[in-house]
């Protein structure tokens, strides 16, 4: 027999609902290094030359990409999956180099001719991940959407 008035199952008081895999970022800077992320991670499948074969201009036909493709997939774990993830030291410093250098690399190659559209959608999401980053580094950061304080 069960004592009067206990429950048999539902969430104890106390005790938190675990949150689900993917969180919601709820900065500017976590909002702009995100989606800067996910568009250049799309822009490599993107044609970054005119002319020739699809698989020969891609963005996955450079080994340097192939590299960044790794790079943007673990900031969008950083971003999107912050509590299975330990912090990051100087996490805004990290993310303004993440973008930087990206579009570094893409700047790099912006001055030959027949430059795809993949190519230039990837030049603006790292510099839209640099910006993010720029924010959080300088401590301009805002929360964004809810309730403004």
């Amino acid at each position: 027999m069960r004592p009067a008035g206990r429950r048999l199952s539902g969430p104890r008081p106390g005790r938190p609902r675990p949150a689900g895999v993917i969180a919601v970022p709820q900065l500017l800077s976590e909002w702009l290094v995100g989606i800067g992320a996910l568009t250049a991670l799309l822009a490599l499948f993107l044609p970054w030359s005119v002319g020739g074969r699809y698989t020969s201009s891609w963005g996955f036909a450079s080994g340097v990409n192939i590299v960044m493709a790794l790079v943007l997939i673990g900031v969008l774990a950083v971003i999107f999956t912050p509590d299975w993830l330990p912090r990051v030291p100087q996490r805004g410093l990290v993310l303004l180099s993440v973008g930087a250098v990206g579009a570094g690399n893409r700047l790099d190659r912006m001055s030959l001719p027949l430059t795809g559209a993949g190519g230039i959608v990837f030049l603006i999401a790292t510099v839209v991940i640099a910006v993010g980053g720029g924010i959080a580094v300088l401590g301009q950061d805002r929360v964004v959407g809810g309730p403004q304080a």
